[in-house]
């Protein structure tokens, strides 16, 4: 709430015009979940990320493996520059990126980062990751999945006062605006005449 009311007028002006909309996160009781899918990602994107990943990593957090506790690792990282970003909406959107908080990471940032906290969940004995033996309650292992989604270097894009995204729409404007070349990848190339 805080960012939407220091927020630039331009900002506040594509808010009111709804080209920014506010409700960023859905809440559910006490729990606070980002509204951060983006539809050109896919949907088997998305189903391996969360599906997949956050909720294997869950199930062995509260039940380790044939009972056996286990150590959980499961961050996710920032919009990292990928090749599979490599679609000029995308590039377009790093471009403007920056005019809402959102940090783009290189790769071997996200790996360093990514392997740097994996570690970390693995050999720290407080991690939230961390195995725990005997019976926790229903309530404790709640608490360790949310602490464990919330170590996330998510670069801005979970912590946006913004649906993400839209406002990945008004950046890829903006990055057009810096590199209006971005556009012919755009234009479907016209076929050769016969």
């Amino acid at each position: 709430e805080g960012r939407r009311s220091r927020a630039a007028r331009w900002k506040r002006t594509l808010e009111r015009a709804g080209l920014l909309p506010p409700n960023a996160h859905e809440v559910v009781g006490d729990v606070a979940i980002a509204r951060s899918i983006v539809s050109l990602q896919g949907a088997a994107y998305q189903a391996a990320q969360y599906l997949a990943k956050m909720m294997a990593a869950e199930a062995m957090l509260a039940d380790g493996i044939a009972g056996a506790p286990v150590a959980v690792s499961a961050n996710v990282a920032g919009i990292t520059a990928t090749r599979s970003l490599l679609h000029p909406l995308f590039q377009a959107a790093f471009l403007g990126a920056p005019h809402f908080g959102i940090e783009i990471y290189e790769p071997a940032t996200t790996r360093l980062v990514s392997g740097l906290l994996m570690l970390h969940d693995v050999l720290h004995d407080g991690a939230p990751g961390a195995p725990q033996a005997g019976d926790v309650a229903a309530s404790e292992q709640a608490g360790r999945a949310r602490r464990l989604a919330a170590q996330t270097v998510h670069g801005g894009c979970r912590a946006l006062p913004w649906v993400l995204e839209p406002t990945i729409r008004v950046g890829a404007v903006l990055g057009l605006g810096k590199r209006p070349g971005l556009l012919k990848g755009l234009v479907p190339k016209a076929r050769a005449r016969r």
